[in-house]
């Protein structure tokens, strides 16, 4: 809320504050009418509007310099070249990242696939609308695709417009441009300055302009607001405080809830000096002490509730003291330590203190979920009584593990295409095609392979008498 309104500040002329209470009240009072449904349909118009707007800046800046090329051109001298490097650390002198912090971004970044808690809402939603789980692997595969290639499609090019139209105050510390006038600005409010720009040049453009703002912020935001409250309400409401209550008061408690997150959420937003260190902090030093979650839930059988309720809940005011308290920032692999090694500790103790889940628990979700790891007694157990095939699994399992390796390469090299076209260096471009198609191939064949293998293990159990 305090980006967007940043960014809307140099078009609407408004300040923060009004910006945030209007809009806000906007997108929590159709989020509460229209519930989950009315949401998500908001959503798709208010991506494309969102893609469209920027296209159109883009080609007017285009237009401006003449060609694409002369954009890339001009970019490429406001900054030095660590700035540019696709993979860090450079063959060179790189002051934007240290190698010591990229270890500590690869170890985090083998935690993440849980997005950070080990299975959110949303990637929960995505499995569940599908129709079969082919259609679920490919839809998350596709998911990720459109987050890493498709919506940075004018994003990436808008980047270097601004870079080449308004040049760093300190290149090494670009978070301060200039405007062709001197003055300084912050990065976060290039946007708005760049919409001004191109405002008049077709009519009603500064409309659109200001619509695809508001549709990132109010599809955000609505996505939040109803996730949180469906956590809240079905995780702990529904099933600990009031159970087997009816669906209207469910539904009342849901939207007092989101009435609640807005006034907290806008209230944080409106007491936030500093962006960056707060941009920060929440897509990164927050999710730390609750990464151990992604490995720990699923591949040790001994976890239970309370070693989650632990990681959960110290995040968020473990962070803060890290972060902003104590100012513990730099090197990021310093804090990011810190943090991680408090989460993966206190929630291991915690489930050694705590009783384990009980044997028939545990064999319910082995059985549904069948995971790696450290599920030794449970698995020897379930084989006994003839209801899994270890030796079947750890197949299953090699080409999953193929099928993850193949998924990983194709995004990323997905990703690195998209950076290299943008940047107009067509022979990378050529040269990653080939493992893009290849990567495609390793991800999908052996996942059906797992999947099909899997279909046939779970028919011979069925048939086999009790």
């Amino acid at each position: 809320a305090s980006m967007t309104a940043q960014l809307l500040a140099p078009l609407v002329g408004w300040d923060i504050l009004t910006i945030t209470l209007v809009f806000g009240g906007i997108t929590l009072a159709y989020t509460l009418m229209s519930g989950l449904i009315g949401a998500a349909y908001n959503d798709v118009p208010q991506f494309f509007i969102f893609f469209i707007a920027s296209f159109v800046i883009l080609y007017f800046g285009i237009q401006e310099f003449g060609s694409y090329e002369s954009i890339v051109e001009r970019a490429l001298t406001q900054r030095p070249a660590d700035f540019w490097q696709i993979i860090p650390p450079s063959s060179g002198d790189n002051s934007f990242i240290d190698p010591v912090t990229l270890i500590a971004i690869i170890i985090m970044g083998l935690f993440m696939a849980g997005s950070p808690f080990a299975g959110e809402g949303w990637a929960a939603q995505r499995f569940l609308a599908a129709r079969n789980e082919r259609h679920a692997v490919l839809g998350q595969m596709f998911n990720a695709l459109l987050s890493l290639v498709i919506r940075m499609l004018p994003i990436l090019p808008l980047g270097f417009l601004a870079i080449a139209l308004y040049p760093a105050v300190d290149p090494a510390q670009p978070d301060a441009m200039l405007l062709p006038s001197g003055q300084e600005i912050p990065s976060v409010e290039v946007w708005g300055h760049m919409v001004a720009r191109y405002g008049d040049k077709a009519p009603g453009f500064i409309g659109l302009l200001l619509a695809a703002v508001l549709a990132g912020y109010m599809s955000t935001v609505d996505t939040l607001l109803q996730w949180g409250s469906a956590f809240i309400i079905n995780d702990l409401y529904r099933r600990h405080i009031r159970p087997e209550q009816s669906q209207q008061e469910y539904i009342w408690v849901t939207r007092l809830v989101m009435i609640l997150m807005m006034i907290l959420a806008t209230g944080l937003a409106l007491s936030i000096q500093e962006i960056g260190n707060w941009v920060l902090f929440i897509n990164a030093a927050m999710i730390i002490p609750a990464l151990p979650l992604s490995w720990l839930r699923w591949f040790w059988w001994r976890f239970n509730v309370w070693g989650e309720i632990f990681a959960i809940m110290i995040s968020a005011p473990l962070a803060y003291l890290v972060w902003f308290v104590w100012e513990i920032r730099e090197p990021f692999w310093y804090p990011a330590g810190i943090l991680f090694s408090v989460g993966l500790v206190g929630s291991i103790c915690l489930a050694f203190l705590a009783k384990p889940e009980s044997d028939d628990h545990l064999k319910r979700f082995y059985l549904q979920v069948q995971p790696p790891g450290l599920w030794g007694r449970i698995r020897s157990e379930l084989e006994q009584e003839g209801l899994i095939q270890t030796s079947t699994q750890k197949q299953e399992f090699r080409l999953d593990l193929l099928a993850a390796i193949g998924g990983i390469a194709l995004c990323l090299s997905a990703t690195f295409a998209l950076f290299s076209a943008s940047l107009l260096q067509w022979t990378k471009v050529g040269m990653l095609l080939p493992v893009i198609l290849l990567s495609g191939v390793l991800f999908y064949v052996p996942w059906l392979k797992s999947n099909q293998l899997a279909a046939r293990v779970a028919a011979d159990l069925k048939q086999v008498p009790d």
